[in-house]
């Protein structure tokens, strides 16, 4: 039994969405971290710009 309509073209929307999008928000990082600690995110993709926000 598949998903009811609704609920596969929102989830086939999710899915382009994702695709359309380069970008990794992460929270509640540390305000200590530094460019060591950003090699976790290495196996989401090369990090071209890095914003810190207080």
């Amino acid at each position: 039994m598949g998903l009811p309509m609704n609920l596969h073209k929102l989830r086939k929307e999710s899915e382009e969405s994702a695709t359309l999008s380069n970008r990794l928000r992460v929270k509640n990082l540390l305000g200590e971290m530094i460019e060591s600690d950003m090699e976790l995110f290495h196996k989401f993709g090369t990090l071209n710009n890095v914003t810190h926000t207080l």
